[in-house]
């Protein structure tokens, strides 16, 4: 862990990761963000299904 000498230096490295690491950060955010809609739109639809199924019967 880097240690700063003042407050500059840390924001300046916390912009230089940003810059450097932010388009992968925001990829990875919304394909979790995806996949948890995903999951839940999928675990409501088994569910309806199988609601639907035991009232036919």
């Amino acid at each position: 862990m880097e240690i700063y000498e003042n407050e500059h230096d840390q924001v300046d490295a916390i912009k230089r990761f940003f810059a450097e690491n932010g388009k992968a950060l925001a990829v990875g955010v919304i394909l979790g963000v995806g996949a948890l809609v995903g999951w839940r739109y999928w675990s409501s639809h088994q569910t309806e299904s199988a609601r639907a199924a035991s009232l036919a019967y």
